[in-house]
């Protein structure tokens, strides 16, 4: 008897849950795809069409100038995002700062350290492997910077061709 009345809960039981819960406000208020894409939101603003949107992308990082004043609006739009999502936000809590301070306290003797170890004559001691990627990671992220940069002042302005 318990069976039959565990099978008629679940078969009249769980539709009628699916159905009052699926009629709920809060299921209303949720919008598909409402995570922030800054890529998608610069297509759309720009209204580029599938071929204009890999021109975009592909010449901003590069820091090459656009000839369509819509691409190029759409090219300073992105490369402004870009340079604001990748710059350097210091923490306001107590707890952040205090972690920040204690990193920059560390690379300080990182580097305090290396310096000691070429003077003293033992470079060995120096993993250069690390050194080598630290360097090459903060030229990328310089020339990044610059890319972009060159990009909005390129497509700022109308192109100067005559």
């Amino acid at each position: 008897m318990t069976a039959v009345l565990a099978i008629l809960l679940i078969l009249v039981g769980l539709p009628l849950l699916a159905y009052w819960l699926g009629g709920r406000g809060v299921w209303s208020r949720l919008r598909p795809g409402a995570e922030a894409d800054p890529w998608r939101d610069v297509v759309r603003r720009h209204r580029l069409s599938s071929s204009d949107a890999p021109r975009v992308a592909h010449a901003v990082p590069r820091g090459l100038a656009l000839a369509e004043p819509h691409l190029r609006q759409a090219a300073v739009d992105w490369a402004e995002r870009l340079i604001e999502q990748e710059s350097v936000r210091w923490p306001t809590t107590r707890k952040g700062r205090l972690l920040a301070g204690a990193a920059v306290l560390w690379f300080v003797g990182v580097v305090a350290f290396l310096v000691q170890r070429l003077v003293t004559g033992r470079p060995e001691d120096v993993n250069w492997v690390t050194v080598a990627i630290v360097v090459g990671f903060g030229i990328g992220s310089v020339h990044r910077r610059r890319m972009l940069r060159r990009t909005i002042e390129l497509n700022r302005d109308e192109p100067a061709i005559a």
